[in-house]
């Protein structure tokens, strides 16, 4: 019913579609020189006005059901499938799959004649092109490979029509457009061409069809440049078919102005084409309009829809009906990619999946290589998307995009960790995960949610980039952490307790790592329902554990919590805190003492997998930093110390410590009496933003 419900209101609302514009994205070069001529806030609202950095309505919907269709699939429940209906596809301006006749028409003007002869522009767009353009030789080629096989596009290049004007004759608007565009068809109605097999889904209008000009454009977002949009005057028809889709593009980019009959190189290429169809086909620009809101940098300029470079990204082709992907909603398994440019293999994680809600954020994996559409990539290795598919209330359009929303609907996530695409700049080698990188709640980017939520993915023992590459994917639940635990020389005793609070038992899985942050083993276990475990730590477990250490503790909700108990045997002095269940870069502990008697240990874990560079400051109660240390740990390694040995004579009696580090960390510190008699914990407070 729900479905049914969300479907209508979809119906009613594309009863009116409006205006569908793409735009060609512009040069760096561009950008800069429109902020010094100061046009560029001008430019960019006439760029929003298209609307096309948003996807269509529509799209979500469609997306909608088809996460759920794949989804059934891979939980084995397939008798849901039955009561599922595919949603319109009217957000489409043309099929995308099979075979798609596209018309291509070519203008020239008194002033501005072409340079390129039709014949090679029909070669160009439909044959097999110049394959020293590779690969982007011809429009047919290029699709024919990112479709693997399943977009056949062909049709006919018709021209050059000659208008019997100069080109400043056209009116700059939607209507001296059209009314130019009228012209051009009529005059091949005349000449017999039939128009109506361009209407390839029998809907009464022409698919798409592109008009290229000759001379020179004028700028990113102005008349003469390239962009997509839809023929607004309905009642114009030829052959019993009105005009839907076109794109507007050049003939090429650095066409001489004034016209020079003696230039050379000035010959048509289909990439700009290649782009506009995209749009067509209906994906959005990804692409970055305006870095004065919303996120910053697109997605790097590593997609054919942001600077036309290279592929389109597996979202955009399981939005196209391209790939089916793989779909992991939990698990631990080892997952082997072809590459993507030749084998539709993606993998489409959604750990917090659920079916009343199927459309939360998840993340896409493909292996992508420099081969066919990718060749001129930086490149081989694993590219990780970072998705947020969420809908609007009607639930058919996208809440998100890559311009103005507080986050992208779709993230290029880095793997080195410098975080270049959200300052603005390019995508490069070092955004591709290869062997050694890890990709985890705790690593750098995260595989959290945008609103800090563990997923619990885990991307990791990359294999090396060949014919096919490897990988570990894991998807844990909530991580809570014993940041240190004692049981040396018959000294220390540490218990550990914990209880499920949940209405149902849980289970949980202990995970044992020395203070080097080598793996011991792990125990795992059933919490029944309001009840737990009260221990001691090595009975606990079933293999031999050392000395000291600390303990990842994993279960699938929050429900389980617990606490560690410390007892110092000799004195009977003990102590106890609770298990940490947030990490951060920045901990914070308000009270340090060496006063009285008194003295204090550390205990810090690098919860991160990557080595890690923990700054350790120190400050006097009156705000002065008084010292600061830095070690550096490497992953899942401890520092474990009492604080005069970290800083000697520059500990304070009594003063603020401040530990900062490159990635997340956690931990706790203990205060004790001379002997051990008396023992307080202090708990660290994280900190999410320095």
């Amino acid at each position: 019913m729900r479905l049914k419900k969300v479907f209508s209101l979809f119906l009613a609302t594309i009863l009116f579609i409006p205006s569908l514009w793409a735009l060609e994205p512009p040069t760096r070069e561009m950008i800069q020189k429109y902020k010094k001529d100061g046009t560029l806030a001008e430019r960019i609202q006439r760029a929003k006005s298209y609307g096309n950095y948003k996807m269509p309505e529509g799209a979500g919907a469609y997306l909608h059901y088809k996460l759920l269709k794949a989804v059934y699939k891979a939980k084995g429940e397939t008798d849901k499938l039955k009561n599922l209906k595919t949603p319109p596809l009217g957000w489409r301006n043309m099929p995308t799959t099979g075979d798609v006749n596209v018309l291509i028409i070519c203008v020239e003007f008194q002033d501005y004649p072409h340079y390129t002869d039709i014949d090679t522009v029909r070669n160009k767009v439909f044959g097999n092109g110049n394959p020293d353009e590779y690969p982007y030789e011809s429009l047919h080629n290029y699709y024919n490979r990112a479709s693997y096989g399943k977009l056949n596009l062909q049709g006919d290049v018709l021209g050059w029509y000659q208008a019997p004007y100069n080109r400043d004759q056209i009116q700059k608007n939607n209507t001296g457009r059209e009314n130019f565009i009228k012209e051009v068809f009529q005059y091949y109605d005349e000449q017999g061409v039939d128009f109506s097999k361009y209407d390839n889904d029998g809907d009464g209008k022409i698919d798409y069809f592109a008009i290229i000009w000759a001379g020179p454009h004028e700028g990113w977002s102005d008349f003469w440049w390239g962009y997509m949009t839809t023929f607004q005057d309905t009642d114009f028809k030829v052959d019993g078919v009105s005009l839907g889709g076109y794109s507007w593009q050049w003939e090429n980019y650095y066409y001489p102005d004034p016209y020079d009959p003696n230039a050379t190189d000035i010959e048509y290429t289909p990439h700009v084409l290649i782009h506009e169809t995209g749009h067509a086909l209906g994906l959005p620009d990804y692409y970055d309009y305006d870095d004065s809101v919303g996120p910053k940098g697109g997605v790097g300029g590593l997609d054919m829809m942001d600077h036309n470079w290279g592929d389109h990204n597996c979202f955009s082709k399981y939005v196209l009906d391209w790939i089916e992907p793989t779909i992991i909603v939990e698990g631990d398994q080892e997952i082997t990619l072809n590459p993507s440019e030749e084998n539709p293999d993606v993998v489409l994680v959604m750990p917090n999946y659920s079916e009343n809600s199927p459309f939360g954020e998840f993340y896409m994996i493909q292996y992508r290589k420099r081969i066919e559409n990718d060749v001129t990539y930086p490149n081989d290795g694993l590219l990780i998307w970072h998705v947020d598919a969420r809908l609007n209330q009607y639930g058919y359009d996208y809440l998100y995009d890559n311009s103005y929303t507080e986050h992208k609907l779709l993230r290029l996530m880095e793997a080195d960790g410098l975080e270049q695409i959200e300052q603005n700049m390019s995508a490069d080698a070092g955004d591709y995960y290869t062997q050694g990188d890890i990709f985890s709640p705790t690593s750098s980017p995260n595989s959290n949610a945008y609103n800090g939520d563990r997923t619990g993915i885990t991307v990791s023992e990359i294999g090396e980039a060949k014919d096919t590459i490897k990988f570990t994917l894991a998807i844990k639940g909530n991580v809570s952490y014993l940041a240190h635990y004692d049981i040396r020389n018959g000294l220390w005793e540490s218990r550990l307790t914990l209880g499920c609070g949940g209405e149902i038992g849980e289970k949980v899985q202990l995970a044992v790592y020395d203070n080097n942050g080598s793996y011991y083993g792990t125990k795992e276990f059933v919490l029944p329902s309001m009840g737990g475990i009260s221990k001691m730590v090595p009975d606990i477990f079933d293999f031999s554990i050392p000395d000291q250490g600390f303990i990842e503790i994993e279960s699938k909700t929050e429900n389980v919590k617990g606490i560690i108990t410390f007892k110092y045997i000799p004195t009977g002095g003990e102590t106890s805190l609770p298990l940490k269940y947030q990490t951060s870069k920045l901990l914070i502990f308000p009270l340090i003492e060496h006063i009285d008697r008194k003295s204090t240990g550390i205990a810090i874990i690098n919860t991160s997998d990557r080595t890690n560079t923990v700054t350790f400051e120190l400050y006097d109660y009156y705000g002065f930093k008084k010292a600061t240390r830095t070690v550096e740990l490497s992953g899942k390694q401890k520092y474990v110390d009492m604080l005069e040995n970290l800083f000697g004579s520059s500990l304070q009696p009594r003063g603020f410590l401040k530990v900062s580090a490159e990635r997340d960390i956690t931990g706790f510190a203990l205060t004790f009496t001379e002997g051990n008699t008396n023992i307080i914990a202090i708990p660290s407070n994280e900190v999410t933003t320095q």
